[in-house]
This record gives structure tokens, sequence and C-alpha cells, in this order.
């Protein structure tokens, strides 16, 4: 079970649609909610893996796109919104 499960409109993408699915390495809690996370999985047939280091979920300077192809950096935003929509819980 994927904890991030999106479709979405990707006009690069057969009839139009991509999809993502990641999972953090570990949950984050308001007591370890600066611990650097891993987010790994897959967007539309690719690995990738994210690392998040900070605690402002919506800022791109707390992401490190690790394994990331570059075809995929207008997705970046979205990426960052759907996990910073999966951390609301710790607001």
């Amino acid at each position: 079970m994927w904890k991030i499960d999106k479709k979405f409109t990707d006009l690069s993408q057969p009839q139009n649609l991509g999809y993502l699915k990641l999972n953090p390495d570990f949950e984050k809690t308001l007591k370890n909610q600066n611990v650097a996370v891993n987010w790994t999985g897959i967007l539309n047939d690719e690995k990738i893996k994210i690392r998040l280091h900070g605690d402002i979920y919506t800022d791109k300077k707390s992401y490190d796109f690790i394994d990331f192809p570059t075809i995929f950096s207008d997705l970046e935003q979205k990426i960052m919104n759907y996990i910073s929509e999966y951390y609301k819980y710790l607001d």
C-alpha cells in the first residue's frame, strides 16, 4: 500500500494520464519533524527518490530530488504539494 498514490493529467503519457506512488522511509511526527525523510517510489514507470530535509513542505529548498529524471522537473511542484497534503496532520 502506497502512502501517496495519485493520478494526474500528464499530456506526455499514454491517455494523458500520469501517476505517482510514494512511500516514506519512516513516519514523521512532531518529535522527529526535523529529521530528513527519504521518499521512494514510481513516477510514470520510473523509479524516483526524493529527500525531504526541512519542515516547510511546499518550499523547494526543503527537498533534494536525488533520483529524479530531468524530464519530470515540471512535476516537482505537484509532488511537493502531494507530500505537503500528506503531512497536514503535523500542522
